[in-house]
């Protein structure tokens, strides 16, 4: 019989990015999200708010790799592909596009048996020239960081509060974005994420063992 690491509960909830609602009533800092549902027929006044302050990120609340996830500065083109994803029955992402990352990139932490393990730097996915739609995934841009005292404080405090939730993870990605009021949270990675572990030396020793003490 097979193990499932992380457990049937942890993929069912981290599948459905309406989780980003309970990780910020816990008080945990992410990306300002408003949920948009088939149901839902009073979005549009939110969207034009939204994209009078800069550009906005509409994505589907389930979906992999970037797929149908799109940058607009453009309200038409913005309601168009909100409006096709809620046809298809898809709840709906609405959040600001954050220029910070252009500069400082996205920073996702990797936790194994909930310590930390090393951390790395993803380019903007969707910069203005690269504005990926199609396809299964995105192409990343990876290389190695040291995260701040500040990012690290973060992502120990999702982990933790995931354990008490769920009871220890086999392992965790803490996805952060750069603002001018401090690291926010994007995603949660507890299902398939690519945990990059040839960036750091020990990475794979260390999730051998625990997957070793899972068993």
């Amino acid at each position: 019989m097979s193990t499932i690491s992380n457990s049937l509960d942890v993929i069912a909830w981290n599948t459905d990015k309406h989780y980003v609602a309970e990780v910020a009533e816990m008080g945990l800092p992410v990306v300002p999200t408003r949920f948009i549902e088939p149901s839902d027929t009073d979005w549009l006044d939110d969207v034009s708010m939204l994209l009078a302050t800069g550009d906005v990120v509409v994505k589907p609340t389930i979906s992999a790799g970037s797929n149908d996830t799109e940058r607009h500065s453009n309200i038409d083109i913005a309601q168009k592909h909100i409006s096709e994803l809620l046809s298809a029955q898809r709840s709906v992402m609405l959040q600001p596009y954050l220029n910070d990352v252009d500069v400082e990139s996205e920073t996702g932490l990797v936790f194994i048996d909930g310590k930390f393990s090393h951390a790395f730097a993803k380019g903007a996915l969707l910069a203005q020239a690269k504005n990926m739609t199609s396809g299964l995934y995105a192409e990343e841009e990876i290389v190695i960081r040291q995260p701040t005292d500040e990012q690290l404080l973060i992502g120990e405090r999702a982990v933790k509060w995931l354990t008490s939730r769920f009871g220890k993870l086999l392992y965790a990605r803490v996805d952060l974005l750069p603002t001018a009021y401090g690291p926010v949270i994007i995603e949660l990675e507890l299902t398939e994420p690519s945990l990059y572990l040839l960036l750091h030396p020990d990475a794979a020793t260390e999730l051998a063992n625990a997957l070793i003490s899972h068993s």
